[in-house]
């Protein structure tokens, strides 16, 4: 019966795609012309660097300076403190990608992986600056405080006393890292080049309010832009999208995330609470 529906959905869509190939064909242009001017530029270079520096110490300085915080605010270990930042200066799906790297090299544990994307659902700033129609200070500086009360409110009650485990002094061949660098982070910007393609496709063809604001942040932000509303309320849905992130971000976490197994419902309720708080506040501020 699931196979029969998810059948019918496929071929409902292969059908849309015939019927409304004019917009599909504009919309796949403009979720490459975004991808090309915004979102490669803002994220290419930190999934570059991310390994060097990992390797050549970055991972030292950041838990000295921010690991005791992580460890008092989180009861996470110190190692995660990197992801905390990383993601701060490139945005989502940031978080996913260095916390994975970081499970790989064994340095933090699945169930630290699970709480940073949580919290670490942090917007480039410059993306969101750029983005955002109004107050966009006051939207970031609710979102960035409400993450940090979200990985607040779900840490464990108890620090964990992880063994925390140090990069391998033995550095790796640097071209061997360049190379695969290089590699992970094609397929990584490929794979997020893909789901935006996808869900600008999916908006266009569904082409009502709703689908426009929370399928892709983006294109959501982008459409609020030209909405006839008060301001004050204008500010508020553009901070509840980028608190949410769209299903497109979701999608890319998950895809980034999916042979960890991690609970994706957990990560959901936790966007939806953010999304409804960053609504009610900036509200009222």
């Amino acid at each position: 019966m699931k196979k029969n529906i998810k059948l019918i959905l496929v071929l409902c869509l292969i059908l849309c795609i015939f019927i409304y190939h004019t917009e599909v064909i504009n919309s796949i242009q403009n979720a490459t012309s975004l991808f090309q001017k915004s979102i490669f530029p803002s994220l290419f270079p930190f999934m570059i660097v991310s390994p060097f520096l990992i390797n050549y110490g970055f991972l030292d300085i950041a838990k000295t300076i921010i690991g005791p915080w992580m460890k008092k605010l989180f009861h996470l270990s110190e190692n995660t403190s990197y992801v905390f930042v990383m993601s701060m200066l490139s945005g989502f799906p940031g978080s996913a990608i260095y916390a994975k790297e970081l499970y790989e090299k064994k340095l933090i544990t699945k169930k630290e992986v699970e709480h940073l994307i949580l919290f670490c659902h942090f917007p480039n700033p410059i993306f969101a600056i750029t983005m955002i129609p109004n107050k966009p200070f006051l939207v970031l500086i609710v979102n960035y405080s409400l993450n940090i009360f979200i990985g607040f409110l779900y840490r464990n009650k108890q620090v964990n006393n992880y063994i925390i485990k140090n990069i391998d002094k033995t550095k790796e061949n640097f071209f061997i890292i360049f190379t695969n660098t290089i590699k992970n982070a094609m397929n990584n910007s490929l794979f997020i080049l893909g789901v935006i393609v996808f869900f600008f496709m999916l908006s266009s063809i569904l082409n009502n309010p709703i689908s426009n604001i929370f399928l892709e942040i983006s294109q959501g932000l982008n459409y609020l832009k030209n909405l006839n509303m008060i301001t004050q309320l204008k500010s508020a849905i553009a901070g509840a999208i980028l608190a949410f992130g769209g299903l497109s971000v979701h999608l890319q976490t998950y895809g980034i995330l999916s042979e960890l197994n991690f609970d994706y419902l957990k990560y959901l309720k936790t966007r939806l609470l953010s999304a409804l708080l960053s609504f009610l506040i900036i509200s009222f501020i």
